[in-house]
Protein backbone atom coordinates (compact mmCIF):
# COMPACT_ATOMS: atom_id res chain seq x y z
CA UNK A 1 0.00 0.00 0.00
CA UNK A 2 1.20 3.49 -0.72
CA UNK A 3 2.18 5.65 2.00
CA UNK A 4 -1.16 7.79 2.30
CA UNK A 5 0.36 10.68 3.18
CA UNK A 6 2.44 11.21 -0.10
CA UNK A 7 -0.34 9.94 -1.61
CA UNK A 8 -3.03 12.32 -0.52
CA UNK A 9 -0.38 15.57 -0.59
CA UNK A 10 0.27 14.93 -4.28
CA UNK A 11 -3.50 15.06 -5.42
CA UNK A 12 -4.30 17.89 -3.37
CA UNK A 13 -1.45 19.89 -4.31
CA UNK A 14 -1.97 19.20 -7.99
CA UNK A 15 -5.60 18.69 -8.05
CA UNK A 16 -6.95 20.90 -5.03
CA UNK A 17 -5.47 24.11 -3.58
CA UNK A 18 -1.82 22.98 -2.29
CA UNK A 19 -3.10 21.40 1.03
CA UNK A 20 -1.70 18.68 2.88
CA UNK A 21 -3.98 16.33 4.16
CA UNK A 22 -2.25 14.10 6.98
CA UNK A 23 -2.65 10.77 8.18
CA UNK A 24 -4.48 10.10 11.56
CA UNK A 25 -2.47 9.86 14.62
CA UNK A 26 -1.37 6.15 14.98
CA UNK A 27 -2.69 4.23 17.27
CA UNK A 28 -0.10 1.45 18.31
CA UNK A 29 1.57 1.72 21.92
CA UNK A 30 5.06 1.96 20.44
CA UNK A 31 4.57 4.46 18.26
CA UNK A 32 7.68 6.92 19.01
CA UNK A 33 6.97 10.22 20.61
CA UNK A 34 9.26 13.49 18.09
CA UNK A 35 11.53 13.54 20.87
CA UNK A 36 12.48 10.10 20.66
CA UNK A 37 12.38 10.68 16.42
CA UNK A 38 14.87 13.65 17.23
CA UNK A 39 17.17 11.09 18.89
CA UNK A 40 16.51 8.42 16.46
CA UNK A 41 17.50 10.62 13.57
CA UNK A 42 20.71 12.31 15.44
CA UNK A 43 22.25 9.33 17.91
CA UNK A 44 24.71 6.70 17.12
CA UNK A 45 26.40 8.03 13.74
CA UNK A 46 26.84 10.85 11.09
CA UNK A 47 23.44 12.37 11.00
CA UNK A 48 21.79 11.55 7.92
CA UNK A 49 19.21 14.38 6.57
CA UNK A 50 17.54 12.28 4.05
CA UNK A 51 16.53 9.79 7.10
CA UNK A 52 15.95 13.28 9.40
CA UNK A 53 13.54 14.07 6.77
CA UNK A 54 11.50 11.32 6.78
CA UNK A 55 11.20 11.34 10.75
CA UNK A 56 10.22 14.94 11.01
CA UNK A 57 7.76 14.90 8.15
CA UNK A 58 6.45 12.16 10.01
CA UNK A 59 6.99 13.94 13.38
CA UNK A 60 5.00 16.46 11.99
CA UNK A 61 2.03 14.38 10.78
CA UNK A 62 1.68 12.86 14.39
CA UNK A 63 2.10 15.98 16.19
CA UNK A 64 -0.28 17.24 18.72
CA UNK A 65 1.40 19.84 21.37
CA UNK A 66 3.41 22.87 20.18
CA UNK A 67 6.70 21.28 21.75
CA UNK A 68 5.85 18.22 19.55
CA UNK A 69 5.74 20.63 16.42
CA UNK A 70 8.55 22.50 17.61
CA UNK A 71 10.22 19.24 17.59
CA UNK A 72 9.58 17.95 13.94
CA UNK A 73 9.67 22.04 12.62
CA UNK A 74 13.20 21.69 14.18
CA UNK A 75 14.20 18.67 12.97
CA UNK A 76 13.40 19.46 9.42
CA UNK A 77 14.97 22.62 9.16
CA UNK A 78 18.05 20.61 10.48
CA UNK A 79 17.80 18.06 7.55
CA UNK A 80 16.95 20.83 5.30
CA UNK A 81 19.93 22.94 6.15
CA UNK A 82 21.94 19.88 5.80
CA UNK A 83 20.99 20.52 1.89
CA UNK A 84 18.17 18.15 2.23
CA UNK A 85 15.55 19.45 -0.13
CA UNK A 86 12.29 16.98 1.03
CA UNK A 87 12.87 18.78 3.91
CA UNK A 88 12.77 21.99 2.44
CA UNK A 89 9.47 21.57 0.68
CA UNK A 90 8.64 19.98 3.86
CA UNK A 91 8.83 23.36 5.60
CA UNK A 92 7.21 25.51 2.51
CA UNK A 93 3.90 23.18 2.88
CA UNK A 94 4.07 23.68 6.48
CA UNK A 95 4.63 27.18 6.81
CA UNK A 96 2.33 27.91 3.56
CA UNK A 97 -1.13 27.25 5.26
CA UNK A 98 -0.03 27.12 9.31
CA UNK A 99 -1.40 23.87 9.55
CA UNK A 100 -1.56 22.51 12.95
CA UNK A 101 -2.68 24.87 15.26
CA UNK A 102 0.65 26.41 13.44
CA UNK A 103 0.05 30.47 12.16
CA UNK A 104 0.78 30.90 8.82
CA UNK A 105 4.06 32.59 7.92
CA UNK A 106 4.26 33.53 4.21
CA UNK A 107 7.79 34.87 4.07
CA UNK A 108 9.62 31.67 6.00
CA UNK A 109 7.58 29.28 3.18
CA UNK A 110 8.55 31.58 0.45
CA UNK A 111 12.03 31.08 1.18
CA UNK A 112 12.00 27.53 2.17
CA UNK A 113 10.28 26.60 -1.09
CA UNK A 114 12.21 28.46 -3.07
CA UNK A 115 15.74 27.06 -1.62
CA UNK A 116 13.81 23.87 -2.84
CA UNK A 117 13.26 24.91 -6.05
CA UNK A 118 16.71 25.77 -6.72
CA UNK A 119 18.14 22.35 -4.84
CA UNK A 120 15.91 20.38 -7.53
CA UNK A 121 12.84 19.36 -4.99
CA UNK A 122 10.89 17.53 -7.79
CA UNK A 123 7.54 18.78 -6.31
CA UNK A 124 8.74 22.43 -5.05
CA UNK A 125 7.85 24.19 -7.99
CA UNK A 126 4.31 22.74 -8.24
CA UNK A 127 3.70 23.74 -4.89
CA UNK A 128 4.97 27.21 -5.35
CA UNK A 129 3.52 27.85 -8.79
CA UNK A 130 0.60 26.86 -7.43
CA UNK A 131 0.10 28.51 -4.23
CA UNK A 132 1.09 32.04 -6.36
CA UNK A 133 -1.77 31.15 -8.93
CA UNK A 134 -4.36 30.11 -6.10
CA UNK A 135 -2.99 32.54 -3.62
CA UNK A 136 -2.59 29.67 -1.38
CA UNK A 137 -0.81 30.98 1.44
CA UNK A 138 0.98 33.58 -0.57
CA UNK A 139 -0.31 36.53 -2.22
CA UNK A 140 -1.91 35.92 -5.82
CA UNK A 141 0.32 36.31 -8.80
CA UNK A 142 -0.53 33.99 -11.42
CA UNK A 143 1.99 35.18 -14.29
CA UNK A 144 5.04 34.50 -11.71
CA UNK A 145 3.06 31.18 -10.36
CA UNK A 146 2.74 29.57 -14.08
CA UNK A 147 6.75 31.51 -14.58
CA UNK A 148 7.46 28.99 -11.80
CA UNK A 149 5.57 25.92 -13.66
CA UNK A 150 6.56 26.47 -17.06
CA UNK A 151 10.43 26.87 -16.18
CA UNK A 152 10.12 23.39 -14.02
CA UNK A 153 7.85 21.62 -17.11
CA UNK A 154 10.65 23.17 -19.60
CA UNK A 155 13.55 21.32 -17.51
CA UNK A 156 11.87 18.25 -17.90
CA UNK A 157 9.80 18.19 -14.45
CA UNK A 158 6.23 15.90 -15.39
CA UNK A 159 4.64 17.30 -12.09
CA UNK A 160 4.99 20.87 -13.44
CA UNK A 161 3.58 19.53 -16.96
CA UNK A 162 0.81 17.68 -15.15
CA UNK A 163 -0.02 20.46 -13.27
CA UNK A 164 -0.06 23.19 -16.51
CA UNK A 165 -2.12 21.14 -17.91
CA UNK A 166 -4.79 20.66 -14.96
CA UNK A 167 -5.09 24.58 -15.00
CA UNK A 168 -5.99 24.70 -18.29
CA UNK A 169 -8.26 21.68 -18.55
CA UNK A 170 -10.91 23.67 -16.35
CA UNK A 171 -8.99 27.31 -15.93
CA UNK A 172 -8.65 29.46 -12.77
CA UNK A 173 -9.06 32.59 -11.71
CA UNK A 174 -6.86 35.06 -14.60
CA UNK A 175 -6.46 31.10 -16.33
CA UNK A 176 -8.47 30.80 -19.36
CA UNK A 177 -9.49 27.25 -20.07
CA UNK A 178 -7.77 25.71 -23.24
CA UNK A 179 -8.77 21.81 -23.79
CA UNK A 180 -5.79 22.09 -26.20
CA UNK A 181 -3.16 23.70 -24.39
CA UNK A 182 -4.22 20.98 -21.46
CA UNK A 183 -3.99 17.83 -23.92
CA UNK A 184 -0.68 18.93 -24.80
CA UNK A 185 0.80 19.36 -21.46
CA UNK A 186 -0.74 16.31 -19.77
CA UNK A 187 0.53 14.30 -22.99
CA UNK A 188 3.98 15.90 -22.33
CA UNK A 189 3.76 14.98 -18.95
CA UNK A 190 2.59 11.44 -20.05
CA UNK A 191 5.74 10.65 -22.32
CA UNK A 192 8.00 11.59 -19.46
CA UNK A 193 6.49 8.82 -17.21
CA UNK A 194 4.05 10.38 -14.95
CA UNK A 195 1.09 8.12 -14.53
CA UNK A 196 -0.60 10.98 -12.66
CA UNK A 197 -1.00 12.72 -15.90
CA UNK A 198 -2.40 9.54 -17.73
CA UNK A 199 -5.09 9.11 -15.00
CA UNK A 200 -5.88 12.65 -15.02
CA UNK A 201 -6.46 13.02 -19.28
CA UNK A 202 -7.83 9.58 -18.96
CA UNK A 203 -10.41 11.18 -16.42
CA UNK A 204 -10.97 14.11 -18.50
CA UNK A 205 -11.91 11.94 -21.98
CA UNK A 206 -14.05 9.27 -20.08
CA UNK A 207 -16.22 11.84 -17.58
CA UNK A 208 -15.82 15.07 -19.65
CA UNK A 209 -13.89 16.85 -17.41
CA UNK A 210 -12.81 19.79 -19.88
CA UNK A 211 -12.39 18.16 -22.77
CA UNK A 212 -15.02 16.41 -24.92
CA UNK A 213 -16.19 12.90 -23.44
CA UNK A 214 -14.60 10.46 -25.33
CA UNK A 215 -14.46 6.75 -23.02
CA UNK A 216 -12.57 5.16 -26.26
CA UNK A 217 -9.79 6.96 -26.03
CA UNK A 218 -9.54 7.28 -21.88
CA UNK A 219 -10.63 3.95 -20.88
CA UNK A 220 -7.13 2.71 -21.60
CA UNK A 221 -5.28 5.53 -20.02
CA UNK A 222 -7.02 4.79 -16.82
CA UNK A 223 -6.73 1.04 -16.98
CA UNK A 224 -2.58 1.40 -17.37
CA UNK A 225 -2.48 4.32 -14.83
CA UNK A 226 -4.91 2.38 -12.14
CA UNK A 227 -2.40 -0.71 -13.40
CA UNK A 228 0.41 1.41 -12.56
CA UNK A 229 -0.74 2.40 -8.99
CA UNK A 230 -2.11 5.65 -9.53
CA UNK A 231 -5.23 6.70 -7.03
CA UNK A 232 -7.20 8.75 -9.46
CA UNK A 233 -6.76 6.21 -11.90
CA UNK A 234 -8.37 4.12 -9.63
CA UNK A 235 -11.05 6.40 -8.58
CA UNK A 236 -12.20 6.75 -12.17
CA UNK A 237 -12.38 3.44 -13.41
CA UNK A 238 -15.27 2.99 -10.34
CA UNK A 239 -17.09 6.36 -11.43
CA UNK A 240 -16.80 4.82 -14.60
CA UNK A 241 -17.95 1.71 -13.85
CA UNK A 242 -20.82 2.81 -11.46
CA UNK A 243 -22.91 4.48 -13.97
CA UNK A 244 -21.03 3.14 -17.53
CA UNK A 245 -20.12 5.29 -20.68
CA UNK A 246 -21.20 4.39 -23.97
CA UNK A 247 -19.52 1.05 -25.57
CA UNK A 248 -18.50 0.25 -21.30
CA UNK A 249 -21.70 -1.32 -19.48
CA UNK A 250 -21.87 -0.35 -15.53
CA UNK A 251 -20.51 -3.40 -13.71
CA UNK A 252 -21.22 -3.07 -9.65
CA UNK A 253 -18.71 -5.84 -9.22
CA UNK A 254 -15.85 -4.00 -11.08
CA UNK A 255 -17.21 -0.34 -9.57
CA UNK A 256 -16.55 -1.77 -5.76
CA UNK A 257 -13.19 -3.70 -6.34
CA UNK A 258 -11.65 -0.18 -8.03
CA UNK A 259 -13.22 2.24 -5.32
CA UNK A 260 -12.46 -0.32 -2.58
CA UNK A 261 -8.69 -0.09 -3.96
CA UNK A 262 -8.75 3.75 -4.15
CA UNK A 263 -9.66 4.00 -0.68
CA UNK A 264 -6.92 1.59 0.74
CA UNK A 265 -4.22 4.08 -1.59
CA UNK A 266 -5.56 7.14 0.30
CA UNK A 267 -7.16 9.10 -2.59
CA UNK A 268 -9.09 11.72 -0.94
CA UNK A 269 -12.73 11.43 -2.53
CA UNK A 270 -12.90 7.80 -3.14
CA UNK A 271 -14.39 7.08 0.13
CA UNK A 272 -16.97 10.10 0.10
CA UNK A 273 -17.95 8.71 -3.43
CA UNK A 274 -17.97 4.69 -2.13
CA UNK A 275 -19.85 5.93 0.91
CA UNK A 276 -22.75 8.01 -1.55
CA UNK A 277 -23.10 5.20 -3.82
CA UNK A 278 -24.11 2.59 -0.79
CA UNK A 279 -26.12 4.87 1.40
CA UNK A 280 -28.36 5.36 -1.92
CA UNK A 281 -27.90 2.57 -4.04
CA UNK A 282 -26.57 4.43 -6.76
CA UNK A 283 -24.60 2.02 -9.19
CA UNK A 284 -24.09 -0.97 -6.27
CA UNK A 285 -26.30 -2.41 -3.64
CA UNK A 286 -27.57 -0.38 -1.09
CA UNK A 287 -25.54 -0.83 2.06
CA UNK A 288 -26.56 2.07 4.81
CA UNK A 289 -24.17 1.11 7.46
CA UNK A 290 -21.08 0.21 5.27
CA UNK A 291 -21.64 3.77 3.26
CA UNK A 292 -22.09 5.66 6.64
CA UNK A 293 -19.19 3.91 8.43
CA UNK A 294 -17.10 5.12 5.07
CA UNK A 295 -18.22 8.99 5.48
CA UNK A 296 -17.43 9.45 9.18
CA UNK A 297 -14.32 7.84 9.11
CA UNK A 298 -13.52 10.10 6.07
CA UNK A 299 -14.53 13.00 7.78
CA UNK A 300 -13.09 12.06 10.90
CA UNK A 301 -9.34 11.92 8.86
CA UNK A 302 -10.71 16.12 7.96
CA UNK A 303 -12.45 15.53 4.77
CA UNK A 304 -14.59 18.36 4.12
CA UNK A 305 -17.13 16.84 1.29
CA UNK A 306 -17.36 13.31 3.49
CA UNK A 307 -18.41 16.18 6.31
CA UNK A 308 -20.66 17.64 4.03
CA UNK A 309 -22.01 14.31 2.55
CA UNK A 310 -22.60 13.49 6.37
CA UNK A 311 -24.40 17.22 6.70
CA UNK A 312 -26.65 16.44 3.83
CA UNK A 313 -27.50 13.23 5.60
CA UNK A 314 -28.41 14.26 8.36
CA UNK A 315 -30.06 17.29 7.24
CA UNK A 316 -33.09 15.02 5.67
CA UNK A 317 -32.76 11.58 6.92
CA UNK A 318 -32.61 8.49 4.60
CA UNK A 319 -34.42 4.79 5.12
CA UNK A 320 -32.63 3.65 8.43
CA UNK A 321 -31.19 7.08 9.31
CA UNK A 322 -33.57 9.39 11.02
CA UNK A 323 -33.06 13.14 10.31
CA UNK A 324 -31.03 15.18 12.84
CA UNK A 325 -30.45 18.54 12.91
CA UNK A 326 -28.26 19.05 15.39
CA UNK A 327 -26.16 16.75 13.51
CA UNK A 328 -26.70 18.19 10.70
CA UNK A 329 -25.40 21.80 11.44
CA UNK A 330 -22.63 20.67 13.31
CA UNK A 331 -21.14 18.83 10.36
CA UNK A 332 -22.23 21.42 7.97
CA UNK A 333 -20.50 23.80 9.80
CA UNK A 334 -17.68 21.40 9.71
CA UNK A 335 -17.40 21.38 6.26
CA UNK A 336 -17.94 25.09 5.42
CA UNK A 337 -14.64 25.85 8.41
CA UNK A 338 -12.70 23.06 6.37
CA UNK A 339 -13.40 24.83 2.82
CA UNK A 340 -15.75 22.81 0.98
CA UNK A 341 -16.91 25.09 -1.49
CA UNK A 342 -20.98 23.92 -1.14
CA UNK A 343 -21.55 23.57 2.66
CA UNK A 344 -22.47 26.72 3.31
CA UNK A 345 -24.91 26.92 0.09
CA UNK A 346 -26.35 24.08 1.72
CA UNK A 347 -26.42 25.18 5.50
CA UNK A 348 -27.03 28.75 4.37
CA UNK A 349 -30.14 27.76 2.73
CA UNK A 350 -31.70 25.49 5.55
CA UNK A 351 -31.26 28.61 8.26
CA UNK A 352 -32.24 31.24 5.57
CA UNK A 353 -35.66 29.74 4.78
CA UNK A 354 -36.09 27.14 7.60
CA UNK A 355 -35.84 24.05 5.89
CA UNK A 356 -35.22 21.19 7.60
CA UNK A 357 -33.55 23.58 10.60
CA UNK A 358 -34.86 25.69 12.95
CA UNK A 359 -35.22 29.64 11.00
CA UNK A 360 -31.91 31.60 11.75
CA UNK A 361 -32.07 34.22 8.61
CA UNK A 362 -29.13 35.98 9.85
CA UNK A 363 -26.64 33.40 10.10
CA UNK A 364 -28.24 31.76 6.88
CA UNK A 365 -27.68 34.89 4.64
CA UNK A 366 -24.26 35.36 5.98
CA UNK A 367 -23.24 31.66 4.82
CA UNK A 368 -24.75 32.68 1.46
CA UNK A 369 -22.86 35.79 0.95
CA UNK A 370 -20.03 33.79 2.03
CA UNK A 371 -20.56 31.40 -0.80
CA UNK A 372 -21.43 34.22 -3.28
CA UNK A 373 -18.24 35.64 -2.72
CA UNK A 374 -16.81 32.56 -3.55
CA UNK A 375 -18.34 31.88 -6.72
CA UNK A 376 -21.16 30.04 -5.91
CA UNK A 377 -24.48 30.37 -8.40
CA UNK A 378 -26.61 28.51 -6.18
CA UNK A 379 -25.84 31.41 -3.72
CA UNK A 380 -26.57 34.16 -6.09
CA UNK A 381 -29.55 32.43 -6.91
CA UNK A 382 -31.27 31.77 -3.07
CA UNK A 383 -30.16 35.49 -2.44
CA UNK A 384 -32.23 36.91 -5.56
CA UNK A 385 -35.07 34.07 -4.31
CA UNK A 386 -35.07 35.78 -1.35
CA UNK A 387 -35.54 39.08 -1.93
CA UNK A 388 -37.86 38.63 -4.88
CA UNK A 389 -39.98 36.80 -2.42
CA UNK A 390 -39.59 38.89 0.56
CA UNK A 391 -38.40 36.15 2.39
CA UNK A 392 -35.44 34.41 4.47
CA UNK A 393 -36.15 37.59 6.90
CA UNK A 394 -35.51 39.73 4.50
CA UNK A 395 -38.14 42.60 3.11
CA UNK A 396 -39.24 42.41 -0.98
CA UNK A 397 -36.87 44.19 -3.00
CA UNK A 398 -37.07 43.30 -6.64
CA UNK A 399 -34.10 45.29 -7.76
CA UNK A 400 -31.98 43.57 -5.67
CA UNK A 401 -32.98 39.73 -6.14
CA UNK A 402 -32.16 41.04 -9.99
CA UNK A 403 -29.31 41.89 -9.00
CA UNK A 404 -28.34 38.54 -7.52
CA UNK A 405 -30.14 36.23 -10.15
CA UNK A 406 -28.13 38.10 -12.91
CA UNK A 407 -24.82 37.14 -11.29
CA UNK A 408 -26.24 33.78 -11.00
CA UNK A 409 -27.15 33.58 -14.55
CA UNK A 410 -23.37 34.99 -15.41
CA UNK A 411 -22.22 31.95 -13.10
CA UNK A 412 -24.20 29.69 -15.04
CA UNK A 413 -27.25 28.71 -12.61
CA UNK A 414 -29.69 26.92 -15.50
CA UNK A 415 -32.69 28.02 -13.59
CA UNK A 416 -31.38 31.49 -12.95
CA UNK A 417 -32.73 32.95 -16.69
CA UNK A 418 -36.19 31.88 -16.23
CA UNK A 419 -36.48 33.50 -12.46
CA UNK A 420 -35.00 36.70 -13.68
CA UNK A 421 -37.25 36.72 -16.90
CA UNK A 422 -40.49 35.98 -15.28
CA UNK A 423 -39.42 38.54 -12.09
CA UNK A 424 -40.41 40.95 -15.13
CA UNK A 425 -43.08 39.26 -16.86
CA UNK A 426 -45.00 38.04 -13.54
CA UNK A 427 -44.82 41.24 -11.53
CA UNK A 428 -47.69 42.83 -10.93
CA UNK A 429 -49.07 45.61 -13.31
CA UNK A 430 -46.24 44.05 -15.34
CA UNK A 431 -46.38 46.00 -18.78
CA UNK A 432 -44.46 45.72 -21.88
CA UNK A 433 -41.53 46.86 -21.47
CA UNK A 434 -41.12 44.27 -18.86
CA UNK A 435 -42.59 41.83 -21.43
CA UNK A 436 -39.64 42.64 -23.61
CA UNK A 437 -37.18 42.59 -20.66
CA UNK A 438 -38.14 39.15 -20.22
CA UNK A 439 -38.41 37.73 -23.23
CA UNK A 440 -35.12 38.85 -24.33
CA UNK A 441 -33.54 37.34 -20.79
CA UNK A 442 -35.07 33.91 -22.23
CA UNK A 443 -34.14 34.41 -25.54
CA UNK A 444 -30.10 35.43 -24.58
CA UNK A 445 -30.24 32.22 -22.18
CA UNK A 446 -31.95 29.92 -24.88
CA UNK A 447 -29.28 30.98 -27.70
CA UNK A 448 -26.42 30.34 -25.36
CA UNK A 449 -27.77 26.68 -24.54
CA UNK A 450 -30.11 26.71 -21.69
CA UNK A 451 -32.99 24.24 -21.85
CA UNK A 452 -34.60 25.93 -19.17
CA UNK A 453 -34.93 29.19 -20.73
CA UNK A 454 -35.90 27.84 -24.35
CA UNK A 455 -38.52 25.57 -22.67
CA UNK A 456 -40.25 28.67 -20.89
CA UNK A 457 -40.16 30.55 -23.67
CA UNK A 458 -41.99 28.52 -25.84
CA UNK A 459 -44.69 27.61 -23.35
CA UNK A 460 -45.18 31.49 -22.93
CA UNK A 461 -45.95 31.73 -26.40
CA UNK A 462 -47.78 28.50 -26.14
CA UNK A 463 -49.98 29.46 -23.49
CA UNK A 464 -49.89 33.34 -23.55
CA UNK A 465 -49.44 35.56 -20.50
CA UNK A 466 -52.93 36.98 -19.63
CA UNK A 467 -53.55 40.18 -21.11
CA UNK A 468 -50.39 41.03 -21.37
CA UNK A 469 -48.97 37.75 -24.32
CA UNK A 470 -51.69 36.47 -26.38
CA UNK A 471 -50.84 32.55 -27.01
CA UNK A 472 -49.55 32.09 -30.13
CA UNK A 473 -49.01 28.55 -31.01
CA UNK A 474 -47.28 28.94 -34.35
CA UNK A 475 -45.11 31.14 -33.04
CA UNK A 476 -43.81 28.80 -30.62
CA UNK A 477 -43.84 25.57 -33.02
CA UNK A 478 -41.34 27.95 -34.49
CA UNK A 479 -39.63 28.27 -31.72
CA UNK A 480 -39.34 24.50 -31.15
CA UNK A 481 -37.70 24.21 -34.68
CA UNK A 482 -35.10 27.36 -34.19
CA UNK A 483 -34.06 25.98 -30.91
CA UNK A 484 -34.42 22.23 -31.48
CA UNK A 485 -30.47 21.32 -30.72
CA UNK A 486 -30.90 22.88 -27.47
CA UNK A 487 -34.22 20.81 -26.98
CA UNK A 488 -32.63 17.66 -27.90
CA UNK A 489 -35.20 15.03 -26.92
CA UNK A 490 -37.47 17.87 -25.12
CA UNK A 491 -38.25 18.40 -28.71
CA UNK A 492 -40.80 15.22 -28.23
CA UNK A 493 -42.50 17.02 -25.33
CA UNK A 494 -42.88 20.25 -26.26
CA UNK A 495 -44.34 19.11 -29.94
CA UNK A 496 -46.42 17.02 -27.24
CA UNK A 497 -47.88 20.11 -25.91
CA UNK A 498 -48.85 22.31 -28.77
CA UNK A 499 -50.30 19.15 -30.51
CA UNK A 500 -52.81 18.93 -27.44
CA UNK A 501 -54.05 22.12 -27.80
CA UNK A 502 -56.60 21.41 -30.28
CA UNK A 503 -57.52 17.74 -29.35
CA UNK A 504 -61.14 16.97 -28.11
CA UNK A 505 -61.99 13.34 -29.21
CA UNK A 506 -60.38 10.10 -28.27
CA UNK A 507 -58.61 9.11 -31.38
CA UNK A 508 -56.32 12.32 -30.75
CA UNK A 509 -56.00 11.57 -27.31
CA UNK A 510 -54.58 8.20 -27.45
CA UNK A 511 -51.97 9.10 -30.07
CA UNK A 512 -50.77 11.83 -27.40
CA UNK A 513 -50.70 8.99 -24.76
CA UNK A 514 -48.90 6.99 -26.92
CA UNK A 515 -46.59 9.86 -28.00
CA UNK A 516 -45.97 10.29 -23.91
CA UNK A 517 -45.02 6.95 -23.47
CA UNK A 518 -41.86 7.36 -25.87
CA UNK A 519 -40.70 10.83 -24.26
CA UNK A 520 -37.78 9.74 -21.66
CA UNK A 521 -38.82 9.46 -18.19
CA UNK A 522 -36.87 12.08 -17.25
CA UNK A 523 -38.75 15.00 -19.39
CA UNK A 524 -42.20 13.13 -18.62
CA UNK A 525 -41.45 15.37 -15.15
CA UNK A 526 -44.93 17.28 -14.86
CA UNK A 527 -46.11 16.68 -18.46
CA UNK A 528 -49.60 15.96 -16.93
CA UNK A 529 -49.77 18.97 -14.49
CA UNK A 530 -48.38 21.09 -17.69
CA UNK A 531 -51.32 19.84 -19.77
CA UNK A 532 -54.07 20.30 -17.37
CA UNK A 533 -53.44 23.72 -18.20
CA UNK A 534 -53.72 23.51 -21.74
CA UNK A 535 -56.27 20.55 -22.27
CA UNK A 536 -57.66 19.40 -19.22
CA UNK A 537 -59.25 16.15 -21.02
CA UNK A 538 -56.32 14.91 -22.03
CA UNK A 539 -54.74 14.78 -18.80
CA UNK A 540 -57.68 13.29 -17.41
CA UNK A 541 -57.19 10.66 -20.48
CA UNK A 542 -53.69 10.00 -19.54
CA UNK A 543 -54.68 9.24 -15.92
CA UNK A 544 -57.76 7.05 -16.93
CA UNK A 545 -55.23 4.82 -18.83
CA UNK A 546 -52.80 4.34 -16.20
CA UNK A 547 -55.58 3.09 -14.16
CA UNK A 548 -56.40 1.17 -16.11
CA UNK A 549 -53.29 -0.63 -17.12
CA UNK A 550 -53.24 -1.12 -13.18
CA UNK A 551 -56.34 -2.61 -13.07
CA UNK A 552 -57.53 0.13 -10.48
CA UNK A 553 -59.98 1.81 -13.10
CA UNK A 554 -62.34 -0.16 -15.17
CA UNK A 555 -64.73 2.71 -16.55
CA UNK A 556 -64.44 4.35 -19.64
CA UNK A 557 -61.66 5.89 -21.17
CA UNK A 558 -62.65 9.24 -22.15
CA UNK A 559 -60.84 12.04 -20.86
CA UNK A 560 -63.91 12.83 -19.00
CA UNK A 561 -64.02 13.47 -14.72
CA UNK A 562 -66.58 10.84 -14.12
CA UNK A 563 -67.66 9.01 -10.62
CA UNK A 564 -66.11 6.26 -11.54
CA UNK A 565 -62.67 8.14 -12.37
CA UNK A 566 -62.12 10.24 -9.29
CA UNK A 567 -63.11 7.07 -7.25
CA UNK A 568 -60.18 5.12 -9.25
CA UNK A 569 -58.07 8.26 -8.52
CA UNK A 570 -58.89 8.43 -4.67
CA UNK A 571 -58.17 4.47 -4.21
CA UNK A 572 -54.85 5.21 -5.57
CA UNK A 573 -54.05 7.37 -3.55
CA UNK A 574 -55.09 5.74 -0.62
CA UNK A 575 -53.31 2.44 -2.00
CA UNK A 576 -50.17 1.46 0.39
CA UNK A 577 -48.90 -0.13 -3.33
CA UNK A 578 -48.08 3.34 -3.97
CA UNK A 579 -46.66 6.23 -3.01
CA UNK A 580 -48.54 8.97 -4.08
CA UNK A 581 -48.98 12.43 -2.54
CA UNK A 582 -52.70 13.63 -3.22
CA UNK A 583 -54.99 16.90 -2.81
CA UNK A 584 -57.73 16.79 -0.94
CA UNK A 585 -59.40 17.08 -4.56
CA UNK A 586 -58.44 14.27 -7.01
CA UNK A 587 -59.04 16.39 -9.83
CA UNK A 588 -56.41 18.78 -9.42
CA UNK A 589 -53.24 19.06 -11.80
CA UNK A 590 -50.54 18.29 -9.33
CA UNK A 591 -52.76 15.11 -8.17
CA UNK A 592 -53.52 13.70 -11.66
CA UNK A 593 -49.43 14.04 -12.54
CA UNK A 594 -48.95 12.55 -9.24
CA UNK A 595 -50.71 9.58 -10.28
CA UNK A 596 -49.22 9.70 -14.00
CA UNK A 597 -45.93 8.98 -12.49
CA UNK A 598 -46.49 6.76 -9.88
CA UNK A 599 -48.50 4.24 -11.94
Amino acid sequence: MRNVFMTQAIWIGIVGVGMLILPPRPQADDTPTVAEASVSAASEGAFDPAEAAREGRDALANAVTPDEIEAALDLLRRSAEAGNSSAMDRLGAAYLQGRKGMAPEPDTARAWLDRAVDANHGYAPVRLGLALIRGTGLEVNVAEGMAVLEKAADAGNAAAMDAIGNLYLGGAEGIAADPLAAENWLGRAIASGNESARARLGNALVHGIGLDRDPARGFPMLQQAAAAGEPDAMDGLGRLYLSGAEGIPADPAKAREWLDRAVAEGHPYAPVRLGNALLRGDGLPADLQAGLALLQDAAAEGQPDAMDGLGRLYLTGAEGVPADPEKAREWLRKATDAGQPYAPVRLGRALTFGEALPADPEVGRALLEQAAAGGQADAYDLLGRSYLEGSGGVARDKEEGRRYLRQAVTLGKSYAPVRLAMSYIAEPGAGEADLREGLEVLRQAAESGNVYAASRLIGLYRSGRGQLLSSDPAEARRLVGEFEDVLGQGVQRETLLLDAININNNAGYERLFEQAEEIPLDLRQDLVQTLFWINPNTAVYFVQRKLADATIYGGPINGLATRSTIRAISAACRSPEFSIPCATNPITAETLDAVYRSL
